[in-house]
């Protein structure tokens, strides 16, 4: 190899070597690395669930719920069974008020009588069949209210011929009344008055000289009809006309009169202008004294 002086110039085909080798010596790569691109595992087989026991449920509801009877602390009740069902629950609420109360389960027939109601009020009625297995099916609801109370001390303020005026002591578990009347002996109820909201009432279009029976009854605010409050009381007859003195004695008057059509029998009474009203007889069937 030739030796180069460093304080010296190169020729220019030196040079040109020189840079050959240098090159040479280096190789640049122009190549961009690309990240690798992530693989994706491949999912296992999805586990086989196992069996399962399915949630038990209820029997149908029982059907066809009646109130058998209806009073003013309890209501009976019966139902048509469900076929499924082992027992029942019959619970009770009052309407609009208050929580659902049991009041017996583990019924094994169809009826059932609620008792500790309160008088005049409404009641939603639950029953409810039980499986076997102790699982409780929906219900069969309805809603019912007791009796109220009957009024108290029924009586006759103004007796007339065609008319009795009546008053009583209010039932507090009524919100209204009902009166009605029947000729003792004869005929039927009849209806004199509904929806009466106070203690009092007039019956009118009755015969004269007419013994009735009267009855008040009190309704609740759900509409039942509670026991009645029972009186009787006659209406006047009709006065006799026509009344003749027959006979005029110093200590005597003999009288005559027309019948009256609705008195059985008449008391004749006398009064001086001075003094006070005497009865001569109490009761005569006659038409004369």
């Amino acid at each position: 190899p030739r030796e180069f002086d460093m304080g010296k110039r190169l020729p220019l085909w030196a040079c040109a070597v020189l840079a050959a080798n240098i090159c040479g010596l280096f190789q640049v790569s122009t190549a961009i690395s690309t990240p690798a691109a992530p693989t994706t595992p491949t999912p296992g087989p999805t586990p086989t669930p196992g069996p399962t026991t399915p949630s038990p449920t209820g029997p149908p509801a029982p059907t066809n719920l009646q109130f058998t009877t209806v009073g003013t602390t309890s209501l009976a009740v019966s139902w048509t069974a469900s076929g499924s069902a082992a027992n029942y629950r019959v619970s009770y609420q009052a309407v609009g008020a208050g929580s659902e109360t049991e009041s017996g389960t583990g019924i094994t027939g169809n009826s059932h009588t609620i008792n500790s109601l309160s008088p005049g009020v409404l009641y939603t009625i639950r029953v409810y069949g039980i499986s076997s297995a102790g699982v409780e099916g929906d219900a069969l609801q309805q809603d019912q209210g007791t009796k109220p109370v009957a009024p108290t001390s029924l009586q006759f303020t103004t007796v007339g011929t065609d008319s009795l005026a009546v008053s009583w002591t209010a039932s507090s578990s009524a919100a209204t009344y009902r009166v009605t009347h029947q000729a003792a002996g004869a005929g039927s109820e009849t209806e004199s008055g509904t929806g009466i909201t106070g203690n009092s009432h007039t019956i009118t279009g009755l015969s004269a000289g007419t013994l009735y029976t009267i009855w008040v009854y009190g309704i609740s605010s759900a509409s039942v009809e509670g026991a009645a409050l029972e009186g009787s009381q006659g209406t006047k007859p009709v006065a006799p006309t026509n009344l003749q003195f027959t006979t005029v004695d110093t200590d005597s008057l003999a009288v005559s009169w027309t019948a009256s059509g609705s008195a059985a029998n008449y008391r004749v009474t006398y009064q001086p202008s001075a003094g006070s009203e005497t009865e001569s007889v109490a009761s005569t069937a006659a038409t004369t004294h």
